[in-house]
């Protein structure tokens, strides 16, 4: 789209629909609340990365474990 091409009303509405939220006089308060938003959209991902890493650390454990009972060096 060209800058100085004129919109339709209908044109108009999509473009401001897609256009993000810009507070014009505080860009601090722009960058806060984009880094907000970011951190929202990746806060299911940080949980998932939490549970893998347990559920690592928790087959590492086992995996030591039954290593010693195979070699017979466990102690109970």
């Amino acid at each position: 789209m060209d800058e100085n091409e004129i919109l339709t009303p209908e044109e108009e509405i999509q473009a401001e629909d897609i256009m993000p939220d810009f507070p014009e006089d505080d860009p601090e308060e722009w960058e806060r609340k984009r880094r907000e938003e970011w951190e929202a959209k990746l806060a299911p991902f940080k949980a998932l990365r939490q549970t893998i890493n347990e559920h690592d650390e928790l087959m590492a454990e086992t995996l030591y474990e039954v290593t010693l009972l195979e070699l017979g060096e466990m102690e109970e």
